[in-house]
């Protein structure tokens, strides 16, 4: 397991964590009587939760590759880990995405997984003005995923030592 990269998307998940709370705080906010513009401003955090995510995302796989892997691209950074690996954050992931779609299935992840790619690289440029499309709902899932099985094999890597 690569320590550094696990620390630091320990961390990164951690400030996306924040964000989600204050975001889903300013959503809760929209029609009380509390200032629109403080809610306003507390929902447009998707932005930077998404790039968080993203990045925390990551971060969380190069943990379980070796420590000289580069590269941004979730979907390069997934084929790149061990079969078993892959299957098992596959598995986890559409469970939870089913909770909520019935119907998903793992063309939709590897589906979701190309299109949220890039998003640490594209989100960061957000205010250039492209036309950006992001699925947080599988982003925060196949962060939590990934948290789950970075943590197993880092315990399973410490039980072994």
């Amino acid at each position: 397991m690569n320590e550094i990269a696990f620390g630091n998307a320990t961390m990164f998940r951690y400030a996306c964590d924040t964000l989600v709370d204050k975001m889903n705080q300013g959503f809760s906010e929209s029609g009380s009587a509390v200032r629109q513009e403080d809610a306003k401003l507390k929902q447009s955090l998707v932005v930077p939760v998404i790039v968080n995510a993203s990045f925390a995302c990551e971060l969380f796989l190069k943990s379980l590759l070796p420590s000289n892997t580069h590269g941004h691209e979730l979907d390069e950074l997934f084929s790149k880990l061990d079969q078993n690996i892959q299957n098992e954050i596959m598995s986890w992931t559409g469970l939870t995405m089913k909770c909520s779609n019935p119907a998903y299935n793992m063309e939709q992840f590897c589906q979701d997984l190309r299109n949220n790619s890039n998003d640490f690289a594209a989100w960061r440029y957000f205010h250039e003005g492209h036309n950006l499309e992001a699925n947080l709902q599988f982003l925060l899932t196949f962060l939590n995923v990934l948290n789950r099985v970075a943590l197993n094999q880092k315990s399973q890597e410490n039980s072994s030592n």
